[in-house]
Formats: structure tokens, sequence, C-alpha cells
């Protein structure tokens, strides 16, 4: 959909104000541009994540998507080589896989709601002692030292329980109790997790962005949680950023698909690139492609050092429409050194 740049300046405790950023032709050619300002329609401190109780009972219903299925299509080929692909020169050397495991997956959406959706719309960050993975509908906490799971997988509208309006009951049915396009960021500046994601109701005449900041770098504590309502314009997938002193936001069959990483250093030649690393081999492919398949996946770098990148992507271990999986893993060069050493 197309949409315009807007900007979140969060104020915590103090309120909270949304910017959308427009300018002239003339404008635009030079940089400069006007920002409106739209305060939050409410805001509020929730109690702890952990101990807020699940606002949704598992059902029984189908499985859901967002666009009519389409068969997948037989494979292509072609005889010609991508002029511009990058060909790998060697193995993925001097590369630590630190950790590689499974997060998310469909079942447990069904799980949780009931039945699932695709696609999971994967995203990550990682934080000062956890790593947080939200896709549709789910929010899990894992121990970012041993992968264990310290929280969830819960709806993600249970961060807004107690809340009210939009964000805590959406639509009001449970196909639309969360909107989906949800993003997980980590503050290193200030210690604290910025989660957010959309809701709409049915007729989408009705449309927010729900915004939850922690008040500490647990990522399981309480947060402060702020609603920014935008009526009828559907504000599609807005993209976050940190700042100092705010957040900002701008609005084959032959092949199953795997996750693998290549990498380059510094030294390397001009136009190479080293690998794959292989971080899971799937096993199947998503028979039914919906028009979408790995729409959004998620790499953070680890505060904790600046060297270790963490990734989060889907990837099927058997065929068919859904039961997609996660795959969150952690690695990093062995030449990159610390920060401070």
């Amino acid at each position: 959909m197309g949409k315009g740049l807007a900007s979140f300046s969060i104020a915590l405790l103090l309120g909270a104000c949304l910017a959308f950023l427009s300018a002239s032709p003339a404008q635009a050619q030079v940089g400069q541009a006007n920002p409106s300002v739209i305060r939050e329609l409410k805001h509020d401190v929730s109690p702890p994540l952990r101990n807020l109780p699940s606002s949704v009972q598992a059902g029984s219903g189908a499985d859901q998507q967002q666009l009519v299925a389409r068969p997948t299509g037989p494979a292509r080929s072609n005889s010609q080589s991508d002029p511009v692909a990058q060909q790998l020169t060697a193995p993925l050397s001097g590369v630590s896989t630190i950790l590689n495991f499974d997060g998310q997956s469909a079942q447990d959406n069904r799980n949780v709601l009931g039945f699932a959706f695709v696609p999971p719309d994967t995203n990550g960050a990682v934080g000062a002692t956890q790593f947080v993975q939200i896709v549709n509908v789910t929010i899990a906490v894992y121990d970012k030292s041993s992968g264990a799971l310290q929280f969830g997988p819960r709806a993600i509208h249970t961060l807004w329980t107690g809340f009210g309006g939009l964000c805590e009951f959406g639509g009001g049915t449970p196909t639309f109790a969360d909107g989906g396009d949800p993003v997980v960021l980590y503050d290193h500046l200030a210690g604290r997790w910025l989660v957010t994601q959309l809701q709409y109701n049915t007729t989408f005449t009705q449309t927010a962005q729900c915004v939850a900041v922690s008040t500490n770098s647990d990522a399981s504590c309480s947060y402060n949680r702020y609603e920014f309502d935008f009526g009828s314009n559907f504000p599609d997938y807005p993209k976050f950023g940190i700042w100092p002193d705010a957040y900002y936001s701008a609005s084959s069959h032959d092949l199953d698909p795997s996750v693998f990483v290549v990498g380059r250093a510094p030294s390397d030649p001009a136009g190479t690139m080293a690998g794959p690393l292989v971080l899971v081999n799937g096993g199947g492919v998503q028979e039914n492609s919906f028009r979408r398949w790995g729409d959004y996946s998620s790499m953070a770098i680890d505060p904790g050092d600046d060297c270790t990148f963490w990734y989060t992507q889907e990837y099927y271990k058997t065929s068919g429409s859904f039961n997609w999986s996660t795959r969150i893993s952690a690695f990093k060069f062995d030449s990159c050194k610390a920060h401070g050493k």
C-alpha cells in the first residue's frame, strides 16, 4: 500500500506524539519537511507482562491468510547465469555459530488461537540478556545465552490487557484480535524494549498503531503503552528507529527453502562472497503461495559485544500451507573484537 513517512516521538511517562512528514516537491528536493504532530489517543503503564493473563482462548477456527491462495507453479529454470549475482568463492570460514535453534511456529499460533496465519512476518531483536521474537500474531522471549524459552508464546495483544480499545480487543473476533505487521526493537541506549503492531476493526474504518515501551531491560516486565489513532488511513507496516530521546517510525519445487548465511571480511577481494554457512536445511515448501513467502526477516547486532549477529527467518520442515517454522541463529566473525577490548 502507498504510505507516507511518519515519526513517533515518545516522551515516556509524560505523553507521546506522532509526527507525519510531508513535503512539497521543492522541499523534497532539498530534504526539508514540515511535520504535523498527532498526540497519542491514550497511554498508561501496564503490570509486568509475565503476570498478565492470556486474553484469548484457543478455538478451532480455520487457518487464515490475507490473500487468496494460488497453487505454487512449476520450477523455473534459465540457462543464462545472472550477470549481477555474486559468486560464492569459498566456504565461510572464521565464523562461529553461537546459538542455532527453532523459534515460534504455525503450531504455536494454533496452540494460542486455535488456527494459524501465513505469512509469519518474522521479526526479532536482541537485548542485554534476552532475544525476543515476534511473528503473526504471537510473541516469545528467549534466554540469549542458552536459547531457553522464558515467556510465551502468547498473543501479542496480551501486552495491552486492561488497556481497552483497539489495542486490547482489535476487531473483536479471534481473527482480528491482532492486526499483525509486528515489530520489536531493543533500545541499547536506554535498556528498553519497543513492541508494536497494527490494530483495526473488521471494516478498516478504525485503525491504530499500538506501541509499548518496557520500563527496564527485562522483556517480561511492565510497559508504557500507547495507542495512536489513524481513523481509516491504514498505516501499512511502518518502520521504527531509535534516537537518544525518542523512537521514530517511517510510515521452487526442486529446492526446499533453507536458511543460509554468506559473508565477507573487509580484506576479502571486492565483489566476492564466502559461504554458505547452513543454519538449517528446509524439508519442504509452501504449497500454496498466497503470493507471500518470507516477506520479513530480521537481523540484529548484539549490544553486548557489537560483534554477534542474531538472525531469524521462516522455513518449512515439511511441505504444506500452514505449517511454517522459524529459526533463530546467532553467529559472529571470529576476528571481530568486542567493544572496549
